[in-house]
């Protein structure tokens, strides 16, 4: 399966249900953050990764000013469990 194949079962999931808060793990360029962002009802959406760098690239991709972006590791995320309704990783 292609790999927008996949995103597009996965949007089609995910965007007929709301969800209060979203965190993306290893987002890199955004590519699945815009789509999330876009295509399925939130408040909060958190997109983190490990590279401060990756994030930059992706903050002038998407441009979307309601997405908080994080440096994070994924490994040793500073939330509290149950924090979010949706955690979606891609390629962590």
């Amino acid at each position: 399966m292609s790999e927008d194949k996949a995103k597009d079962i996965a949007i089609k999931f995910l965007q007929d249900k709301k969800y209060d808060d979203i965190l993306e793990i290893a987002c890199g360029t955004g590519r699945v953050t815009k789509h999330l962002a876009t295509s399925v009802k939130h408040d909060t959406l958190i997109a983190t990764d490990l590279n401060a760098d990756m994030i930059n690239v992706a903050k002038e991709i998407v441009r979307d000013d309601t997405i908080k972006w994080m440096p994070a590791d994924a490994m040793e995320l500073a939330f509290d469990d149950g924090s979010f309704d949706l955690v979606v990783m891609q390629f962590g």
